[in-house]
């Protein structure tokens, strides 16, 4: 097992980027995310838009928008959020988009969270760059939903004390309650 986090995310990408079901991984999770209650019920959420070898959860997010729920994306070098809409700016680097306005400290009712391994006490293994962590610290009440390919849980993530869980993770084949 590997301890340091830096080899870790190396080893994690190098695994994600093989993965070869993607898409059909990507629809079943979509699929659960959909028929999940709190999904279901929930007014506002903060979703994400997907980077390269991420799970495509575009479609989730028209079929929320179309639904009449305010979905929010983060900012990718800023520790802000803003509505997911027509109106998005596109990210070079990155290949990616992110909102064009922020908004401040929206009410959300269910957070969904990648990243490139989760265990299943709820860490999770992201970016290297703390975004979630410093974030989740404003959302301690709302539920947090961790979507990975099922290649992505691990045994054991190192954590520390500034590390924030997930409530639950969902995969294509299963849906964990991780309290």
């Amino acid at each position: 097992m590997i301890f340091d986090k830096q080899s870790l995310r190396i080893t994690c990408r190098q695994v994600r980027a093989k993965i070869v079901n993607k898409q059909e991984q990507s629809q079943a999770i979509i699929s659960k995310l959909l028929s999940f209650p709190a999904v279901i019920k929930a007014g506002s959420l903060l979703a994400y838009y997907p980077l390269e070898n991420e799970i495509g959860i575009l479609p989730l997010l028209s079929k929320l928008e179309r639904d009449h729920k305010k979905i929010y994306i983060p900012f990718f070098k800023q520790l802000k959020i803003g509505l997911f809409n027509n109106s998005l700016t596109y990210v070079d680097k990155l290949k990616a988009y992110e909102p064009s306005q922020p908004v401040l400290k929206p009410p959300l009712d269910v957070i969904i969270i990648p990243a490139l391994a989760f265990d299943r006490s709820g860490y999770r293994l992201g970016q290297g760059f703390g975004w979630y962590d410093r974030f989740l610290i404003n959302y301690t009440n709302v539920l947090k939903i961790g979507i990975c390919f099922q290649e992505q849980l691990l045994a054991k993530i190192p954590s520390s004390e500034h590390d924030q869980k997930v409530d639950v993770i969902i995969t294509s084949q299963e849906v964990i309650n991780c309290h």
